[in-house]
């Protein structure tokens, strides 16, 4: 979707996601110590990569309450933020995707809403419920009143997916093209120049 010729580019991305960079994380990153961050930080800069492509820059802060937000420059000039939004247990993931006209907005990955905005004159238009179907937004989400496969964890969370693309390119003999080794190379790349920022841009090694 991000990528349609229908809809345009991305211009930035945001995602909330309950992690933040230890104390000291360069000094963590060279000890070869674990982290939260290196365990978990993955899924939200898989998203992020996903989305977004290929990462140019890096720039991590933290704040004296233990906080973090973590810049991502794209090579293809969005921009990227990683909000460690540390809090209840439940909900822990959300995502925001943001076009030139348009934004999709992810919601404790069951909820996916896409905003398309209506046509409007300033001071004029009188309903948000302006005719068609091209304008307004759309909400998709699970119907957990009945037991289909769509609504069961294995499919909302992706597992599913993730595991059929790999058993049909086995079976194809093709080679896949998600979550590949260098895509995973990329994500590690990215969470390791975070712990090496302390708040300065790093570019992240092709």
């Amino acid at each position: 979707f991000a990528q349609s010729e229908k809809y345009g580019r991305v211009k930035s991305i945001l995602a909330s996601y309950p992690v933040n960079l230890p104390p000291d994380p360069a000094g963590s990153l060279a000890r070869g110590e674990f982290s939260d961050w290196l365990a978990d930080s993955c899924h939200p800069i898989s998203f992020l990569l996903a989305v977004g492509g290929r990462v140019k820059t890096v720039q991590a802060t933290q704040g004296p309450l233990g906080n973090s937000v973590c810049i991502l420059e794209f090579e293809n000039g969005a921009l990227g933020i990683l909000h460690g939004a540390t809090g209840p247990d439940l909900p822990v993931e959300n995502y925001s995707v943001y076009g030139d006209n348009w934004d999709l907005q992810i919601r404790n990955t069951d909820t996916v809403i896409l905003n398309r905005g209506i046509p409007f004159e300033l001071g004029r238009t009188e309903s948000f419920t302006v005719p068609g179907e091209e304008y307004g937004s759309i909400v998709w989400r699970p119907q957990n009143c009945k037991a289909t496969l769509e609504n069961k964890a294995l499919f909302v969370q992706g597992m599913y997916a993730e595991m059929k693309h790999f058993c049909d390119c086995v079976l194809e003999g093709k080679p896949a093209t998600r979550g590949t080794l260098e895509f995973a190379i990329q994500v590690c790349r990215v969470s390791e120049a975070a712990m090496r920022s302390c708040g300065q841009k790093i570019p992240v090694n092709p």
